[in-house]
């Protein structure tokens, strides 16, 4: 099983378009549907162990990756892994990750972070579909 540990602050006062303002990658896609990111419980500042992990086998549902977390006693946390990949930007550089969410009217979306390579930019990019591939690795906090 693959897996990276990494240790970051987090602002759990901030949604999901404040943490990808403060991201300090090349952002595509929507602030609006980045303001729809869940949020974890908490208050103020607070330092949590994000694990990233890389999936056997390529996740095509939802339903899988939540499992997948399962199996790993982790919880989603998307804002946790946007601090994460601004405070160790060389990990999304090897190693391209995400996760999708759902809205209150049920539609899906993703967020992913890499490395654009032929401009050598670190981006994040917002979808309004779930989007990943055979490449993506996934995270969260441990429950």
């Amino acid at each position: 099983m693959t897996s990276e540990v990494y240790w970051v602050m987090v602002n759990r006062n901030w949604d999901g378009r404040i943490a990808v303002r403060h991201s300090k990658r090349v952002v595509s896609g929507s602030l609006e549907v980045a303001q729809t990111i869940p949020k974890v419980k908490g208050r103020g500042v607070e330092e949590v162990k994000f694990v990233f992990f890389k999936p056997e086998h390529l996740l095509l549902l939802p339903e899988d990756l939540e499992k997948e977390r399962r199996k790993r006693k982790l919880r989603q946390d998307i804002i946790a892994q946007i601090q994460a990949n601004k405070t160790y930007p060389d990990f999304a550089r090897d190693n391209p990750n995400g996760d999708c969410w759902q809205d209150e009217q049920g539609l899906w979306h993703s967020i992913y972070f890499h490395r654009h390579d032929t401009d050598d930019l670190d981006c994040l990019n917002i979808y309004n579909s779930v989007e990943w591939n055979h490449k993506t690795w996934f995270g969260g906090t441990r429950i």
